[in-house]
């Protein structure tokens, strides 16, 4: 007796599965160089050994565009790679910092890491892979995530909510393959005063009732980046916690230059007042902690978001600006693989 569906094959369907998986094609023949970076003061003693990354992203553009570096990539701190080897010497470069009132010399050096020969990434891959347990023991997987900064915006915007990707290259029985996918994240789009900024982001704020909202502003400031407005100074403090007690009631005793006790032990707000003349409105509040070895306080109101800094998603929790960066996190599938396909052909995607 014969089954009308025959046997059930009548109901099976195909279905295509479509990946953002892409293979990448490579030129065996060629070879990249990979060179260490070192970057220091010259001729100033004095100036702090550690330069910031402030400062090696001026030099990097200032390298760039006094040096013909041809076909050369560098990612602003210790590495550049580059397609043809480059002079092995030292590059001068002067730089501005400190508001552009004081120009600064660096030495730059490169020295030859290691030489990728494309050819041997070939040979490793045709040999193929067993279980995934030995594929994760014989490569090491990496990736970024890039996200354009010119994305639409209104004078009023702080929170700017922004559409990138992600990517990462994966060896695989085919070959070496590029997993993209779309991405989403936030930044600061312009400087803010703090307690502008907190008022803006967090519903019914009151800056008369720091205890209740305490949590929620330390959720949304921890780990951002801010100037100080009682000094001029170019240096970017980055927020670690709010301090315990309350701007008027912290106290501390005043050092000289050389760390010696002064006698005198002022109250926060009361050491702005003399020392700087900026009187402390809002004493009720608690002040930004910027860490380190020693009390690090600064005022709310004497700070600055810095602008273009990103805002983890984690901080906007229960934030004005969730609801938008939600919206664009959150898309069905058919708008996720069109914005995939669309960011391989973008000029700004891993292909352009």
């Amino acid at each position: 007796m014969h089954r009308p569906d025959k046997g059930g094959r009548d109901k099976v369907e195909t279905r295509n599965l479509e990946v953002n998986h892409f293979l990448v094609e490579f030129d065996e023949g060629r070879v990249i160089f990979h060179y260490d970076v070192d970057v220091k003061a010259r001729g100033t003693p004095s100036w702090p050994q550690k330069i910031s990354k402030l400062y090696l992203s001026l030099i990097r553009k200032k390298l760039f565009s006094d040096h013909r570096l041809p076909s050369s990539a560098y990612d602003g701190e210790r590495n550049i790679f580059s397609s043809e080897p480059l002079p092995a010497e030292t590059y001068d470069v002067d730089v501005f910092i400190d508001g552009d009132e004081r120009l600064v010399g660096y030495s730059v050096t490169f020295r030859l890491v290691k030489v990728l020969e494309l050819h041997k990434l070939r040979d490793y891959l045709r040999l193929g892979f067993g279980s995934e347990r030995e594929s994760k023991q014989r490569c090491d997987s990496f990736g970024r995530c890039f996200f354009p900064m010119h994305n639409p915006r209104t004078p009023r915007d702080v929170i700017i909510p922004t559409e990138g990707f992600q990517q990462s290259l994966k060896p695989t029985s085919q070959g070496l393959s590029l997993c993209l996918d779309y991405s989403v994240s936030s930044y600061v789009g312009k400087d803010k005063p703090v307690l502008e900024f907190l008022l803006e982001q967090i519903p019914n704020l009151n800056l008369n009732q720091t205890s209740t909202f305490k949590s929620k502003v330390e959720t949304l400031l921890v780990g951002l980046k801010v100037n100080v407005t009682h000094r001029r100074t170019k240096q970017k403090y980055t927020i670690t916690r709010l301090t315990r007690r309350a701007t008027k009631d912290i106290s501390f005793p005043a050092l000289d230059s050389e760390g010696r006790y002064t006698g005198w032990t002022p109250s926060l707000d009361g050491f702005f007042l003399q020392k700087y003349g900026k009187k402390i409105q809002h004493v009720d509040l608690p002040a930004l902690d910027f860490g380190g070895n020693k009390m690090n306080y600064v005022p709310m109101e004497l700070c600055v978001l810095v602008k273009d800094q990103r805002c983890p998603r984690k901080n906007l929790s229960d934030t004005n600006a969730a609801t938008e960066l939600t919206r664009k996190a959150v898309i069905p599938p058919p708008m996720r693989r069109d914005k995939i396909r669309a960011l391989v052909k973008s000029n700004e995607g891993p292909c352009g």
